[in-house]
């Protein structure tokens, strides 16, 4: 896939927005793209998606948690571009270090509190 100038939201948005982020690869909330994509690379000038994002699928079990089927895509039409999905490109991860990784991060944020609590494990 070639992102270009695209980049991963976190580091530089609001807290709220990179929070958005981080509980959508968790899991915890439902993509705002379509079901089952998950935003890897958005814009680095405004994050919108309508000027394109780099997304895949995530799946989870109790034995890994896996990205796949990675594309481009925007919000505003329903069909993947430069999908990778003819490559069987996979990233697997270990679900305790991925949920503790994305947490611990959710955690730090300074708008995580108890006004915000992360769901139950």
């Amino acid at each position: 896939m070639k992102i270009g100038d695209f980049i991963p939201p976190f580091g530089w948005m609001s807290a709220e927005i990179e929070d958005q982020f981080a509980r959508m690869l968790l899991g915890y909330s439902e993509s705002d793209l379509r079901p089952n994509r998950i935003p890897l690379f958005v814009c680095p000038e405004c994050a919108d998606y309508g000027c394109g994002v780099g997304t895949c699928e995530v799946a989870f079990t109790e034995e890994k948690v896996t990205w796949f089927r990675f594309g481009w895509e925007t919000d505003y039409e329903d069909k993947l571009t430069q999908e990778s999905h003819e490559i069987d490109v996979r990233f697997d991860f270990e679900p305790s270090h991925y949920t503790e990784f994305f947490s611990q991060y959710l955690l730090n944020r300074e708008q995580v509190g108890a006004g915000n609590p992360l769901p139950a494990q």
